[in-house]
């Protein structure tokens, strides 16, 4: 009597992960996968039916016209199995894990890509680029931790400095008249609108407009400097000294600290005004923002005394601007009115918040960077938010302004930089401490940046003449459609008409968002799922980027922090490769850090690795 058989094993089921129906082939859950996506898909030319397989959709295009598909091209589909493998694995016609690189061209210290098996129309090289430490000196001293920002090579300076000219983030042009007699030189990139407010310390009353251009000349000739001026410094220096006895009341300094009002008056002169901030002012702007501007030139100025001394004010202004009544005004509005929130004084207020947010990151102090990642950072981003910045638009498309629309371009471009700087600096909180995101990508529907041209315009003649030469194309998206645009399947590739008009400074912000993404899903456990569409996003990014570059390399000098964006780059990729090797460094595994140790020997340690040609393991 023979043995009953064995009862065979039940077969695998394979679900759908979008509508979870099974399936016991591969090959036919690839085939309905397919029909979840639009990508591939053949269109009838009469009733507009969309059919994934190329028979159905023959069968179907010949009964519903007849005759007439004999018109109808109809794609050809390549037989066989669709190569994953990388280039040089598909062409030995050997086995390939998928990494990249993968471990036989890492073994073999050769270029390892996948421009055949890449789905896009434009072929993207998989490669990760071999670095020096020469290679990415902003990335080593931002995060140096040994550094003391703030010296002649601190890199503060670096962050903002354009070869002799500082790329400030704050300045915009300031429209005037088009007369010469009122044309004033402007900065590089300035950020304050026409008209802007008095120099104003409290909300209780209103002061004299200060108008720089009675005092600013290139000999700095101290006798143009008018008594306004020298009532607004001892305005500074007694509102300091009330914020700081407030200060010592309340406990947040030692109950014996005393403000030195002869070294504050020593530090806030007319003089120093004059040598710290005039490259930034011509016109005139609240005490807030002049006092915020005054300390971060003050970064530049080492080591002249005053600008060493001035250091010594740092946290009492950063307690002053972020108790302002302006400031508090934003985040609880009288009633319904939220007019001031998006007005003159409210914005100036959100600049000055920014400027000395960045001065106090830039000290190499964990407490302070503590502070103003717990309790600065949300209040500002807060303001921000309901100030309407993260969704702030153009009134009108570039091409349709003329000289007299210019000071509508202005605030409409003050409200679009000042949120994609505040983004920015969530970047950098998030990118460099493994903090958590207060500025979301997806509340990131404004426009973005303009071109520096239009930004430096002088007077309206210089605008509406930019203006003429504005590249066509459509506008470029937000920064939340240019993220999901290069994270979706499908991609329309570097040479697309939507990125006709993209800039430098605008790729720096994408890739800059981009690495925080990789770090939101690599701290909330999504990064199984999403590390392949995140390599692919950079990868992208890249051929985006060279693309540009090619262009016109006059027209695409990279400028202020857009020339680090490949430094950002490498760091992304970097980081993610690291992930996925099951990297432990503290950088990797740590949470809510305050000391640049920890990025900066994952800096060291995989430029090492780079170098020796094994890539981030």
């Amino acid at each position: 009597m023979s043995a009953p058989a064995e009862d065979k094993p039940p077969a695998a089921r394979l679900n759908c992960p979008q509508c979870d129906k099974s399936y016991t082939r591969i090959s036919h859950l690839r085939r309905h996968e397919a029909t979840h996506s639009d990508s591939g898909r053949i269109l009838c030319p009469s009733c507009s039916k969309s059919f994934v397989r190329l028979d159905v959709a023959r069968r179907h295009i010949g009964r519903c016209m007849g005759n007439e598909d004999a018109r109808v091209m109809l794609p050809t589909a390549k037989r066989g199995k669709k190569s994953k493998a990388c280039d040089r694995c598909s062409q030995s016609k050997v086995s390939c894990d998928l990494d990249l690189p993968c471990s036989r061209c890492r073994a073999g210290s050769i270029p390892c890509s996948y421009s055949r098996a890449e789905t896009d129309a434009t072929a993207i090289q998989h490669s990760v680029t071999k670095v020096t430490a020469d290679e990415i000196p902003w990335l080593l001293k931002m995060t140096n931790p040994s550094a003391v920002a703030g010296g002649e090579d601190g890199a503060a300076r670096d962050i903002f400095a354009d070869h002799d000219q500082f790329d400030a983030f704050w300045t915009l042009p300031i429209p005037q008249a088009s007369d010469e007699e009122h044309s004033t030189p402007s900065t590089e990139e300035d950020f304050f609108g026409h008209g802007l407010a008095a120099w104003i310390a409290d909300s209780d009353g209103d002061h004299p407009d200060f108008n720089f251009d009675d005092f600013m000349d290139v000999e700095h000739d101290a006798s143009l400097v008018s008594s306004i001026v020298l009532s607004r410094m001892d305005e500074m220096v007694s509102n300091l000294s009330v914020t700081h006895e407030r200060m010592r009341q309340l406990g947040v300094i030692d109950h014996d600290a005393i403000f030195d009002t002869n070294l504050a008056q020593m530090v806030f002169t007319t003089s120093n005004l004059q040598y710290f901030v005039w490259l930034y002012f011509q016109r005139t702007s609240s005490l807030p923002l002049v006092m915020s501007v005054f300390l971060f030139g003050s970064l530049f100025s080492a080591p002249f005394d005053s600008a060493i001394s001035a250091r010594g004010f740092f946290d009492v202004a950063e307690e002053y601007i972020f108790s302002h009544p302006d400031l508090r005004q934003i985040l609880r509005p009288v009633g319904n009115d939220t007019s001031h929130a998006s007005s003159t004084r409210a914005i100036e207020i959100l600049q000055a918040a920014l400027t000395i947010g960045m001065i106090q990151n830039s000290r190499n102090d964990q407490a302070t960077r503590r502070r103003m990642r717990i309790e600065r950072y949300p209040v500002f981003t807060s303001a921000v938010r309901l100030s309407g910045a993260f969704e702030a638009r153009h009134r009108r498309e570039v091409a349709a302004n003329t000289a007299l629309t210019w000071e509508d371009f202005v605030h409409d471009e003050l409200r679009v930089r000042l949120s994609h700087w505040t983004q920015l600096k969530s970047n950098f909180i998030v990118g460099c401490f493994n903090g958590h995101t207060q500025a979301y990508m997806c509340e990131m529907t404004g426009d973005m940046p303009c071109r520096t041209a239009l930004f430096e315009a002088e007077t309206s003649d210089v605008f509406e003449y930019q203006v003429s030469l504005e590249p066509g194309g459509p506008r470029p998206q937000s920064l939340a459609g240019s993220i999901s645009l290069l994270l979706q399947d499908s991609w329309p590739g570097p040479d697309d008409e939507s990125y006709r008009r993209v800039t430098p400074e605008i790729l720096a912000l994408i890739i800059s968002s981009l690495g925080v993404v990789g770090v939101v899903a690599r701290t909330n456990c999504l990064f199984p799922l999403s590390y392949r569409a995140l390599l692919r996003a950079f990868m992208r990014w890249k051929s985006l980027w060279d693309a540009k570059m090619k262009e016109s390399e006059a027209a695409n000098r990279s400028v202020g922090f857009s020339k680090h964006a490949m430094e950002m780059w490498w760091l992304c990729v970097a980081v993610v490769k690291a992930q996925q090797s099951g990297d432990k460094s503290k950088y990797i595994s740590n949470m809510a850090i305050d000391s640049f140790n920890s990025v900066n020997e994952f800096l060291t340690r995989y430029i090492t690795t780079l170098s020796s040609h094994e890539g981030p393991a």
